[in-house]
């Protein structure tokens, strides 16, 4: 299990959910890869990933910078603002200006029939 709260990101056994350790200073929005193998967390508006160990000592590696995503939604009341597919690429919010992008939202009603219409 990983959350981040203070001072970075945490990492615990599951279920028993301690102790805890603290695996990423100043690190937030932590997500586990498909394969539980890394786990992805930003700082700032830059991307990383850590390689994570199994084991009862967790190994980890150092995390590495994958990218700096300035020009995406970088904030969210403790939800990533961002997802990692199956096959390991990034979805995520843009937005021109980050206030902006809190001031609408666009629904689209009925999109499915819209699939089956001829083109």
């Amino acid at each position: 299990m990983a959350y981040f709260g203070q001072g970075g990101v945490w990492v615990a056994r599951f279920p028993e959910a301690s102790p805890s350790a603290l695996i990423a200073t100043g690190g937030t929005q932590p997500v586990w890869s498909r394969d539980g193998r890394e786990l992805y967390f930003r700082v700032g508006s830059k991307m990383m990933a850590l390689p994570i160990g199994t084991g009862d000592t967790l190994p980890a590696g150092r995390p590495v910078e994958l990218f700096d995503y300035s020009g995406f939604l970088l904030s969210s009341p403790g939800y990533p603002t961002y997802d990692v597919t199956p096959d390991g690429r990034f979805v995520m919010i843009k937005a021109e200006n980050e206030d902006a992008s809190r001031n609408q939202i666009n629904v689209v009603l009925n999109w499915a029939a819209s699939l089956a219409r001829p083109k």
